[in-house]
């Protein structure tokens, strides 16, 4: 069986790499939980100290916070594009 998966974000890539201009724009996703780059990447260190990997893009109902999407079952009705 064909399965989907949803992308994800990691939590070490951005405290590794972002520039302080790229946690600015990158509360734009978070609004208005975060207003200020400062405030995410704090959010970020602490989903690390939790041990948090990867957080979903989008809504996920078969999430793993170490793994990531879990996969999704795709039927063969979808795939022919016919609704199920």
């Amino acid at each position: 069986m064909t399965e989907r998966h949803h992308m994800m974000q990691s939590v070490d890539g951005p405290l590794a790499n972002w520039s302080d201009e790229e946690w600015e724009d990158a509360c734009d996703w978070f609004e208005p939980t975060f207003v200020s780059g400062a405030g995410l990447k704090a959010e970020f260190k602490r989903l690390q100290s939790e041990g948090i990997k990867v957080l979903p893009v989008g809504d996920c109902e078969n999430f793993d916070y170490i793994k990531g999407c879990l996969g999704h079952p795709v039927y063969e009705q979808e795939r022919a594009g016919i609704p199920i």
